[in-house]
């Protein structure tokens, strides 16, 4: 299977794998994942202006994240978006997070069937998770078609 990579301003980025034991993004996560972008140096911020990051109200901000954002070694600007308020999210719309739902369900049916086929018990790990998110990404959010119909409503 391959890892996810995108393409930004001429950088390949390799796709950010984290995860918290409740389920949630998490302070440390979020600031896991400014830590990945700021180590691949994805902004330039030779002109005094940095990344600007929109998130929504459910996110977690504890001390350790507001300190490792207004750091001025890899300043952030945060703006918080209404908690329960989806309408802002780029891609997010009812016919993609229904074709999620359902790649999701088919990918997990496939892998089912073919741990069974090797005598494997039937069960998902946390090693399953990439490749079952992945196949499901690919049948909904990354679809650009989708995405621009998303953003247009």
């Amino acid at each position: 299977m391959l890892t996810p990579v995108f393409t930004f301003n001429g950088k390949s980025i390799p796709c950010f794998c984290g995860y918290s034991d409740s389920g949630t993004i998490t302070y440390e996560l979020l600031a896991a994942m400014l830590q990945f972008m700021d180590k691949l140096n994805l902004f330039d911020r030779s002109d005094g202006v940095s990344p600007f990051l929109l998130s929504n109200g459910h996110s977690r901000f504890e001390l350790p994240f507001l300190e490792y954002i207004t750091c001025k070694d890899h300043l952030w600007r945060l703006c918080i978006g209404v908690p329960y308020g989806a309408s802002w999210q780029v891609g997010d719309s009812a016919e993609q997070n229904s074709c999620c739902k359902m790649a999701l369900t088919k990918a997990k049916r496939n892998l089912f069937e073919k741990k069974e086929s090797l005598g494997l018990e039937g069960t998902i790990e946390k090693t399953d998770i990439v490749g079952l998110v992945t196949y499901a990404w690919e049948q909904s959010y990354s679809r650009w078609e989708l995405n621009k119909k998303a953003v247009a409503e």
